[in-house]
C-alpha cells in the first residue's frame, strides 16, 4: 500500500460493507462520511470514523453500533496509537463483517425514539465485547472443556477463562470497580458466575445490566459448549435453547465490584462461587475500590 493511502472497510446504509482505498488525510475522511468526522475506538486496535452530526439531522440510519445508531456512511480502520489511522487488517475485516455486515432495518419511529431518549453513544461496553472476542484470535477457547471443568475439583479451565474475561473488562474500562465508572454507559456486560437455583450447577456468563437503575438485569450470555448463548438470541427450536432452559432460574455474582447493584451481594455468594471469583480477581482483594489510573 502507498505510504499516503490506506485500506478501509466502508459501511453504507442498506448495503453490505466493502473495501476502499483512500488518502490518509482529513479531507478524504470528510468526503467519505459526508462532513465533520468523529472517531471512536471499537477495540484496542480498530477505530470507527463517522459523521455524528448526521444523527442530529435525522439522516438515513445505517447500523446499530453498541448503544448508538450511526447515520450515514462510516468506515473502519486500524489504529495502534489511537490517533494515526492505517490499513485495516484481515482479522479486523473478518470480525467486523460478521458483527456489522448485515444491513440493519431501522424504522424512522425506532430511530426518532432512540435519539430522543438516548445519548446515542457507542460506549466502552461495545469495546469490551469486541476486545474479548478479538482476544481469542485463532485460538478459540475450548468451550466444552470450560463447561466440563466447572464440575471438577480444581475448575482450572473455567477459572482461567473467567480471569481472562475479568482482566479484559478491567483493561477496557480502566477499573475493577463498576461504581467508579464515569461516562455515558447506560447498559453494560459484566463477567459473572451464575448458579442455578434448580440444579445447583455453576455457569460462567456475561450479565447485561442497566447502569441507570441500580443494576436491573436485562439478560445473560452463558458460556456453553457452543460458545456464548442467551435466551434473547436463541430460537426456541434451536437445540441450544433446551440447554439454556435447563438452567432455570439462577443467582449471579460479578467478578468486578459493583456495590450499587441492589440485586446481588458478594457477601451472599456460596463457597464454590467465591472460589471462582477470587481466582479471577487475583490480588484485587487488596485494591478494592481503586481505579487502575490511581495505581
Amino acid at each position: 500500500m502507498e505510504k499516503n493511502r490506506m485500506k478501509v472497510l466502508v459501511f453504507e446504509p442498506g448495503q453490505e460493507p466493502h473495501v476502499e482505498i483512500i488518502n490518509k488525510d482529513e479531507g478524504a475522511y470528510r468526503e467519505l462520511v459526508g462532513g465533520d468526522i468523529t472517531a471512536k475506538p471499537l477495540d484496542d486496535n480498530t477505530v470507527i470514523v463517522y459523521n455524528d452530526i448526521k444523527s442530529e439531522e435525522n439522516a438515513m440510519p445505517n447500523r446499530w453500533v453498541g448503544g448508538a445508531i450511526i447515520s450515514g456512511t462510516f468506515f473502519l480502520a486500524s489504529s495502534d496509537d489511537g490517533e494515526k489511522l492505517s490499513d485495516i487488517k484481515p482479522y479486523q475485516m473478518q470480525y467486523y463483517n460478521a458483527v456489522y455486515g448485515k444491513p440493519h432495518e431501522i424504522s424512522k419511529e425506532e430511530y426518532s425514539t432512540h435519539i430522543s431518549l438516548s445519548d446515542n453513544v457507542i460506549g466502552k461496553d461495545e469495546m469490551f465485547v469486541n476486545n474479548l472476542n478479538l482476544g481469542f484470535g485463532n485460538n478459540e477457547p475450548n468451550f466444552k472443556a470450560i463447561v466440563e471443568s466447572l464440575k471438577t475439583a480444581d475448575k482450572i479451565e473455567a477459572k482461567e477463562f473467567l480471569k481472562r474475561m475479568h482482566d479484559v473488562f478491567a483493561k477496557t474500562f480502566g477499573t475493577y470497580d463498576v461504581d467508579n465508572l464515569t461516562g455515558d454507559e447506560e447498559f453494560i456486560h459484566l463477567p459473572a458466575v451464575c448458579k442455578s437455583r434448580d440444579t445447583g450447577e455453576l455457569h460462567i456468563g456475561l450479565v447485561y445490566v442497566d447502569m441507570d437503575s441500580s443494576g436491573e438485569h436485562w439478560g445473560t450470555d452463558f458460556i456453553t459448549e457452543k460458545g456464548f448463548l442467551s435466551f434473547e438470541s436463541t430460537q426456541r427450536n434451536d437445540p441450544n435453547f433446551v440447554y439454556l432452559k435447563d438452567i432455570g432460574s439462577y443467582d449471579y455474582w460479578y467478578t468486578p465490584i459493583y456495590g450499587n447493584d441492589i440485586h446481588t451481594d458478594i457477601e451472599d455468594a456460596p463457597e464454590d462461587v467465591l472460589e471462582l471469583i477470587n481466582y479471577a480477581r487475583g490480588n484485587e482483594e487488596q485494591t478494592q475500590g481503586m481505579s487502575m489510573d490511581s495505581m
